[in-house]
């Protein structure tokens, strides 16, 4: 599948948003340690930071809560905010980690219906208008999990 920028929405070439119950959530799994291939390198009580599979850029890490929750706004103010302050954290991490001068944040809530937040380091401006794929190399994402978790004592 292909990420694909068309106007101003980004979708998956391909792509049917289907709607799962929580037990086929793929990031439900990812906090019950039944997809062991990403790399979580920050978390806290309440949500997990992972490494995005198919990175925009190197770095691109995704924030999501513990809990179940399909829609941005539909959360309680409480929880929104708690979900701010976390990817703040996570972001200030990253820019520190990668020495990046900005992380850019998109919350698009499309593709998979649990919430989270894209953090990529960006550079320049129109850094976030196309998400071409970055190129992974053999062992660079398990390297950079490494290095981002040693940083962080996750």
């Amino acid at each position: 599948m292909r990420l694909m920028l068309r106007g101003n929405w980004h979708v998956l070439e391909g792509f049917v948003r289907l709607r799962f119950s929580m037990a086929d959530c793929i990031f439900c799994n990812v906090i019950s340690k039944n997809e062991p291939h990403h790399e979580i390198w920050w978390k806290d009580d309440n949500h997990i930071a992972f490494l995005d599979l198919a990175p925009n850029k190197k770095g691109h890490t995704l924030v999501i809560p513990r809990k179940h929750q399909e829609e941005l706004f539909a959360m309680s103010e409480t929880n929104y905010v708690d979900l701010m302050i976390a990817s703040r954290e996570v972001a200030l991490l990253l820019k520190k980690v990668l020495l990046k001068k900005r992380i850019g944040v998109v919350i698009e809530g499309m593709s998979i219906d649990h919430i989270h937040v894209h953090l990529i380091p960006i550079e320049n401006s129109g850094d976030l208008e196309t998400f071409s794929e970055y190129k992974l190399e053999e062992g660079e994402l398990e390297k950079l999990g490494e290095d981002l978790r040693r940083f962080t004592n996750n």
